[in-house]
């Protein structure tokens, strides 16, 4: 296995919520709140 360096996750998880941005965006009219993704986490 590689080593990720805790960087490298922190900038993929990012990107990864940034994608999540755009898909509530486009489903929703609007980003989630922090609260909103407390729940659905």
């Amino acid at each position: 296995m590689n080593d990720i360096k805790l960087n490298e996750v922190i900038e993929r998880s990012k990107k990864i919520r940034e994608l999540y941005h755009q898909l509530e965006l486009t489903h929703h009219g609007s980003e989630w709140t922090v609260e909103e993704d407390a729940l659905a986490f």
